[in-house]
């Protein structure tokens, strides 16, 4: 049901080199953004589940017939809650990740090619020499 997530292996500096911020650098930024939004959609829903199946048992006027079966699902859902919650740290960091990966790529993109006179920046935007 839920996948395992891992940091996205480190990008060798000499594969940004000779293009602008490449597609894969913002794919993997995206995808660590929507997963980082789903595991908190995620989150959320659990948590309101997880608070109305309080609430059913402290206001269950017939204790012992429903407030076990409440219990285990309170149970569950708190399970559910604990393992979305240790994703979302690991998506976080991922995300994290992403980003920084992004950022060092742009700017060794930037630095490089500034020096070798492959491209220039105008009016904050970055433009390639024909």
């Amino acid at each position: 049901m839920f996948r395992r997530f891992s940091a996205p292996p480190p990008i060798p500096p000499s594969a940004s080199c000779t293009r602008p911020l490449g597609h894969a650098h913002l794919d993997r930024c995206l995808k660590a953004t929507d997963n980082v939004k789903r595991l908190q959609q995620q989150q959320e829903a659990t948590r309101n589940n997880y608070h109305l199946l309080i609430n059913l048992i402290v206001c269950e006027r017939r204790p012992n017939k429903l407030v076990p079966m409440y219990r285990r699902r309170k149970n569950q859902q708190y399970r559910i809650l604990t393992k979305i919650s240790k994703e979302l740290e690991k998506a976080l960091k991922v995300e994290n990740l992403a980003m920084e990966a992004m950022e060092d790529a742009e700017a060794v993109w930037k630095f490089e090619a500034m020096f070798s006179g492959e491209a220039y920046q105008e009016d904050g935007e970055w433009k390639r020499r024909e």
